[in-house]
């Protein structure tokens, strides 16, 4: 039985009546504590006026379960806080245990709610709503020997990580530089997400230790192993990770805008001259120079920055558009199986590479025998179902180091890299059964199967030219055909199969 545990203040004359109680089969536990009490139990009927027990009640800030006379109870609802509630005097004996259970269960959710509010829920951190009002408190509080510091931070090139690994693996790397920011901010409760590849930290710390805390934060996430953080994706080449800093530091007079501008001014100089960089507002700057020269600085930085992240975008853009019109011009429109062009390119080079290291290399021949008896008998387009059914069978019974392509009409190859003639045969007996199992829709509403014809070679040292190796698979999957179909030829024979 699941079992949830409470620390109550009780403020009461007797001994409090309820210790643990199951209520809809779960166990509920109460621990009297003198402070870090989750819920108060306040019995205002111990003061004869109202105003007294009015003025304890208030003394403390916690969520108060009151207990008040029956004849108080519209005076108490109209002073009572919006978090807190009554138990009336008649009903204390008989219902308190379930008005403290429920009482209990409302306020645990009720700041469990205020929780998730206030924090960014794939970080962790605050969010930018907070930050802002913590500044505003910092700077409100502001002391000359402890001034306040904001750093601005944000991950260089995200959208090509984004883009290279995809948006699960960019979230990791956010949750990964969270962690870091914790880790390296210990103590200061002013970390924040501001949203996309953006955080800020406020806390209290001069010019020298903010740029040495930065700095320690832009070296560990220099740190970060792009092979250890992502998964599910192949990574090609050197890839690294960093981040660019800007901050700003009120050790004179400031408002919260300012310092964003600031430190989103010294993020920029960051950005512009180089990425995974610190830079702190003010701090290299003369201070007699023109504000103008400053903004017009700015200003540059921000747009060699967005003109950047343009270029990256756009060429990121082309290259999976090129990409996908490669993969399209070899792909077949109605299988999505490879097409004869790519079949006669890439076959090219599986058969030079087999002969020169003398490794095995088969292929498979796959014919629908009385294809021309669908078409006739239930149309062209069921016909082209047929086709896509037999596809998917092929992808569904193949290995991860095989490919298939469409040869031509109701004609597929299957090329098996490093494999001999028993191991190919045993992936087209897979195809061979998967395919005659099944049954197909035809568009009139009728259900029929079909049958295959395959054949099966292993390259030899006959074959002196690829069309030699293509010509004799083609042979035995014509063999099959010859020999009453639904088989599987190898080795210039039919051989049995299952039925």
């Amino acid at each position: 039985m699941k079992t949830f545990s409470y620390k109550i203040i009780w403020e009461g004359d007797t001994k409090f009546p309820v210790k643990q109680v199951s209520f809809q089969k779960i166990n509920y536990r109460f621990t009297q504590v003198p402070a870090g009490a989750d819920v108060r139990i306040f019995d205002a009927r111990r003061w004869d006026k109202y105003c007294d027990a009015q003025d304890f009640y208030r003394k403390m800030s916690i969520p108060s379960l009151v207990i008040v006379p029956d004849e108080l109870e519209s005076v108490w609802l109209r002073k009572l806080l919006p978090e807190d509630s009554v138990v009336l005097s008649s009903s204390f004996d008989e219902n308190f245990t379930l008005h403290l259970v429920r009482f209990c269960i409302n306020t645990h959710a009720r700041q469990r709610s205020l929780k998730m509010s206030l924090t960014d829920p794939l970080t962790g951190l605050l969010p930018r709503s907070e930050i802002s009002r913590r500044l505003r408190f910092e700077l409100f509080m502001n002391e000359s020997e402890k001034p306040v510091s904001l750093m601005m931070m944000d991950i260089d090139n995200f959208k090509i990580i984004n883009d290279t690994f995809g948006f699960q693996n960019g979230d990791r790397l956010l949750r990964r530089i969270a962690g870091i920011l914790r880790n390296c901010m210990t103590g200061e409760n002013g970390i924040c997400r501001m949203g996309g590849d953006e955080f800020a930290v406020v806390s209290r710390m001069n010019r020298q230790q903010a740029a040495g805390a930065a700095d320690f934060i832009r070296r560990e996430v220099e740190q970060i192993d792009i092979k250890d953080l992502v998964s599910g994706v192949e990574i090609k080449g050197d890839f690294s990770v960093s981040i660019s800093i800007g901050i700003c530091v009120a050790d004179t007079p400031m408002d919260s805008e300012e310092m964003f501008n600031e430190a989103d001014s010294a993020l920029y100089m960051a950005k512009g001259a180089g990425r995974n960089r610190v830079e702190v507002a003010g701090g290299t700057d003369n201070p007699e120079s023109d504000p103008a020269d400053v903004m017009i600085k700015y200003f540059e930085n921000r747009v060699k920055v967005l003109t950047d992240r343009l270029t990256a975008a756009l060429s990121s853009s082309s290259r999976k558009f090129v990409s996908s019109m490669a993969q399209q011009a070899d792909t077949d429109g109605l299988t999505a199986l490879f097409d004869r062009g790519y079949f006669n390119r890439r076959m090219k080079r599986e058969f030079d590479r087999a002969r020169e290291y003398k490794h095995p290399l088969s292929l498979i021949f796959v014919d629908i025998d009385f294809f021309g008896q669908v078409n006739k008998t239930y149309g062209w387009p069921t016909g082209d179902r047929a086709l896509q059914h037999v596809a998917e069978v092929i992808k569904g019974s193949v290995r991860t180091v095989d490919w298939v392509a469409r040869y031509g009409g109701e004609e597929m190859c299957v090329v098996l890299p490093d494999t001999n003639e028993d191991e190919a045969y045993e992936v087209a007996e897979r195809i061979w059964i998967n395919a005659g199992e099944a049954q197909i829709n035809a568009y009139d509403g009728s259900r029929f199967t079909i049958t295959l014809s395959v054949g099966v070679a292993e390259l030899s040292h006959k074959d002196d030219q690829l069309i030699d190796f293509i010509q004799r698979t083609s042979e035995r999957t014509r063999c099959a055909k010859e020999n009453g179909r639904n088989q599987i030829c190898r080795k210039d024979r039919i051989t049995d199969v299952p039925v």
